[in-house]
């Protein structure tokens, strides 16, 4: 005789994925409390302003630069989701580190731009030495789900920032 009927077993298993599934998006719903809350409070002590788009023609260009690891011979699609990865997360740690920077990006209409480079270690020299002229870099490391390996570094995110800093790091990359 079983301890549960198929009927327990399978309602045992449903209730406790949901439980995971309402877990998660509680978390991840607490999380971005947190992000919103602390962008509030920037913008209560005037570090964060809310503007409309659109700046003065003799402002610097401001930049994001995305560069993607073409070695990994990613599709289009899992091209542009590392992207939108990497786009978030240098857009937050902007945010968190100096929000004028990303008023400045936002007012001159959020320009960004994506470059290639040929393999991780090029990606970990670029990451490194945007950090050393103090920008903010982000990169990416896929879960490895779908298409490539676990652990591989797909995208590097750079700034928010002036173009001519952008371009001491990126300017002798090509286009994507």
């Amino acid at each position: 005789m079983a301890l549960f009927s198929e009927f327990q077993l399978g309602l045992i298993t449903g209730l406790g994925l949901s439980a995971m599934v309402s877990l998660f998006f509680t978390l991840r719903q607490n999380r971005t409390r947190v992000i919103l809350h602390r962008l509030r409070k920037l913008r209560e002590k005037g570090r964060l302003k809310s503007s409309p788009m659109g700046a003065p023609p003799d402002v610097e260009d401001w930049r994001m630069v995305l560069v993607v690891n073409s070695g990994l011979n990613m599709q289009k699609g899992k091209v542009a989701s590392q992207c939108a990865h990497a786009a978030v997360d240098v857009y937050i740690k902007s945010l968190l580190k100096d929000p004028t920077k990303v008023n400045q990006w936002q007012e001159l209409g959020c320009t960004k731009i994506v470059c290639r480079a040929e393999n991780d270690s090029k990606l970990e020299e670029l990451k490194n030495l945007a950090k050393s002229k103090g920008l903010v870099a982000s990169l990416v490391r896929d879960s490895g789900q779908t298409q490539i390996a676990p652990g591989s570094k797909t995208v590097l995110g750079i700034g928010p920032d002036r173009q001519s800093l952008l371009s001491e790091v990126t300017g002798g990359l090509r286009l994507f």
